[in-house]
């Protein structure tokens, strides 16, 4: 399959700390896929420098074939890529329609074209296709902050996808949620990837949602990818068991 995103002996030095150190890494287009390992272990770093946040030391990163590494974060954004951070970054006061508008609306001024009444119709049939695809139709009205916090979880991964991306970045998508809601995103996080045909890459802690994403698996460890493979493949691994999971623990 052809590469989406690809990055070549990817570093990020901080100091006297290495972050993310000669990372190859590759994501086939419509690919899901799973990125874990410890904390500290380089995969935020990772994400921050496919997204442009922050530039690397050495190394290099392709979209769509093209070297983007040193594009500002907002060409990298406009060029298809979209990231949901570990803490929800919603419009509190607003409504759950109305957040999901904002990406609409900047495009709109963006392109002089999205006038007139057919174009706000056609945009309110992709804001609520959107919501019925987190499952916040039924609360297109709620104010933003009145939402659970899986919800809320859920409203910014709308937000994300009213972005069009053609590569979703999900910084621990399940972190603070309940098993119910857990369960909830596994499902959702699937069937957008099936739904929409998007690349979508999840960093993870919990073990169960890896299990059940059924991803490849990609395990990082002091800033190296150790190990990729399946769910089955990498808890079978005994370096992978040692340093992840802890000595003594049963596979996952």
């Amino acid at each position: 399959m052809e590469n989406l995103l690809e990055t070549k002996n990817l570093r990020k030095r901080f100091g006297g700390l290495v972050a993310v150190d000669g990372v190859n890494f590759s994501l086939s287009r419509g690919e899901l896929r799973s990125i874990i390992g410890p904390n500290g272990c380089g995969k935020t770093t990772f994400f921050n420098l496919v997204t442009g946040k922050i530039k690397p030391t050495g190394g290099q990163v392709y979209y769509e074939g093209e070297d983007i590494t040193n594009l500002p974060i907002h060409r990298i954004s406009q060029k298809g890529i979209a990231r949901k951070f570990q803490v929800p970054s919603i419009f509190g006061t607003m409504s759950v329609y109305e957040n999901v508008r904002v990406p609409f609306f900047s495009d709109q001024k963006r392109h002089s074209m999205f006038v007139g009444r057919s174009i706000q119709r056609e945009s309110h049939d992709q804001i609520m296709a959107i919501l019925r695809e987190v499952r916040l139709e039924q609360k297109a009205n709620e104010i933003s902050d009145h939402l659970s916090h899986g919800e809320k979880q859920w409203l910014e991964i709308g937000m994300a996808l009213a972005n069009k991306p053609n590569l979703l970045l999900l910084d621990e998508p399940t972190g603070g949620m309940t098993l119910g809601e857990t369960r909830a995103t596994v499902g959702l996080i699937k069937r957008i990837s099936a739904d929409l045909n998007i690349s979508i890459l999840v960093i993870e802690h919990d073990i169960s949602f890896v299990r059940e994403i059924e991803s490849k698996v990609t395990v990082m460890y002091k800033g190296q990818i150790i190990h990729e493979g399946t769910f089955e493949e990498i808890q079978k691994d005994k370096t992978v068991r040692e340093i992840y999971l802890g000595r003594g623990h049963k596979p996952c």
